[in-house]
């Protein structure tokens, strides 16, 4: 869970859909997770996550979907993704995928 939760993250920096205490609620889902103990860890209970959150766990599955590998670089100002057909660097406002449009249904 504390994957796809990273992945709504990810999902956020490229579409911002969340709003800022949603996007500290998920912050602090995944740090309660990674503090249990291996033996208590049974995931995390989605229902207490914001309705958009769990709108977008449900995108991510059903989409089967995975966030490129981002950066930023020198500028720091722009993040950029890397497109594996190009094999180089894009800026992320280039990155398509259908889970964007369907994410701007949610806001």
């Amino acid at each position: 869970m504390i994957i796809i939760l990273k992945n709504v993250l990810a999902l956020d920096s490229i579409c911002p859909y969340l709003k800022f205490y949603e996007r500290m609620q998920v912050h602090g889902a995944i740090l309660t997770e990674l503090r249990k103990p291996k033996e208590l860890c049974k995931g995390i209970n989605t229902e207490v996550l914001p309705l958009r959150v769990r709108q977008g766990i449900e995108l991510i599955k059903r989409h089967k979907w995975e966030a490129p590998e981002r950066r930023h670089f020198e500028d720091r100002l722009k993040l950029h993704y890397y497109d594996e057909d190009l094999e180089k660097w894009q800026p992320i406002e280039k990155y398509k995928h259908e889970i964007l449009t369907e994410i701007n249904t949610i806001k």
